[in-house]
């Protein structure tokens, strides 16, 4: 696991910029919320938004616990 930014976040940190300025772009061209284009790139965004959020939180709940296990055995040793 990555506790760093690792190609698979990087790669999908892009895809969800693309998206974002898709998404703006189309309801900028359509004026219309509820066009079934700018539906599809929102929930498709969404997916991915939802995905990396919890990469970063599996990753960050991740690098906690191994620091407070690092801390305790640390202080079993001493």
């Amino acid at each position: 696991m990555c506790y760093l930014h690792c190609p698979h976040d990087l790669q999908m940190l892009e895809k969800i910029e693309r998206l974002k300025k898709q998404l703006i772009s189309i309801v900028n061209e359509k004026n219309d919320f509820k066009d079934d284009e700018v539906v599809r790139i929102s929930q498709e965004l969404d997916v991915y938004l939802l995905d990396y959020q919890k990469r970063r939180l599996f990753a960050s709940t991740s690098t906690s616990t191994v620091s407070a296990q690092k801390k305790r055995k640390e202080s079993m040793a001493e």
